[in-house]
């Protein structure tokens, strides 16, 4: 019992849930009905008392009446703790009945108070009699019942293990297909693909930038004439010169040449024996691969040298012309070649 009530003050819900319900229900009905009925007939007792003082009865059916009534009580007392629902109420509604009479037949009111005060106590002793029978629960009860509280919360902790494996499992799957399936290859095809574009365009740079920082030598025989003195001069001439690139002399390949009439401008200090500045220059030429024209944008310096030879048609002077061999080199910045017969160029 002191465990029962230690429980019902610190968890009301589980001490209810080690009673059964239905008959709890039943005994907490029983005992406060009880009381009311009580109370109700302590009022009957009383006004039926006072008016039926004259028809009292001898001393000696009274106390027949009220030891008839003591064994009742102490039948109920006993059928309280092994009868059922059914012969409590009976028995209640018959120690109900013997009390009528007996305040009917009272003539005392001395005995009239002792019959009103023995049932009261005899009620609260049943009641704290019959409460204990039906909160009264045995040691291997309590154990089965925190073995079943036990038992429930092991078994949700193993589902809550289960799920966590559970997520843990389809992340990992997640991630492997992340890693080695389908996305996967997705990467790597990007890869590639990034991979071609900047080959493209390292390709065409190159290819763009080729001509900047060719560095030729030249020869060429033409006339020669200034067009601002001092400063802009313009050559035109049959020349025969070599040229090659740093990139195909560092491989190893063999230099180039060519014979070609062609034409000039420079721009910078054009004296009449020394260009140095920025020149422009064109022509037609033939080489071992075939003829073609070309432009090329260089940074130049030479030497002109007044002379007269054969491939000056035209004799020493044509006017303000005069011939000239010039002898220098440059640094290509633009060029442009265009071969004649397949029409292909690869200006840059």
């Amino acid at each position: 019992m002191p465990t029962m009530q230690a429980l019902a003050s610190t968890d009301k819900p589980r001490a209810l849930q080690l009673l059964d319900q239905v008959e709890f229900r039943k005994f907490q009905e029983r005992r406060h009905g009880e009381h009311q009925l009580y109370n109700q007939d302590l009022q009957d007792g009383q006004e039926e008392d006072e008016d039926e003082l004259s028809h009292a009865g001898s001393e000696e059916e009274d106390e027949d009446e009220l030891s008839h009534v003591h064994g009742e009580e102490e039948d109920e007392d006993e059928l309280s703790h092994v009868g059922g629902e059914e012969e409590d109420e009976d028995k209640l509604a018959h120690a109900d009945g013997e009390e009528e009479d007996e305040d009917e037949h009272s003539d005392d009111d001395e005995e009239e108070d002792k019959m009103l005060n023995k049932p009261a106590d005899d009620d609260s002793t049943e009641v704290a009699e019959v409460a204990p029978m039906y909160l009264q629960v045995s040691e291997g009860d309590e154990l089965e019942s925190e073995s079943e509280l036990e038992s429930g919360r092991r078994r949700r902790r193993r589902r809550r293990r289960r799920r966590r494996r559970r997520r843990r499992r389809r992340r990992r799957r997640r991630r492997r297909r992340w890693v080695g399936g389908r996305r996967r290859r997705r990467r790597r095809r990007r890869l590639i693909d990034v991979g071609a574009v900047v080959g493209d365009v390292v390709q065409f740079m190159s290819q763009g930038l080729a001509c900047i920082g060719t560095a030729a030598e030249f020869t060429s025989t033409g006339y020669s004439y200034e067009i601002v003195p001092g400063a802009v001069s313009m050559n035109i001439g049959l020349s025969v010169g070599s040229g090659q690139s740093l990139d195909r002399l560092v491989r190893g390949h063999p230099p180039s040449a060519w014979i070609s009439v062609d034409f000039g401008f420079a721009v910078g200090i054009t004296a009449k024996l020394t260009w140095s500045g920025v020149g422009l220059g064109g022509g037609v030429s033939c080489g071992a691969s075939g003829c073609g024209t070309y432009i090329t944008v260089a940074a130049i310096g030479s030497v002109n040298l007044p002379m007269v030879t054969a491939a000056c048609p035209f004799g020493a002077a044509l006017g303000a012309a005069t011939c000239a061999q010039a002898f220098g080199g440059g640094i290509s910045a633009m060029c442009c070649n265009i071969n004649l017969q397949t029409g292909s160029n690869d200006c840059r």
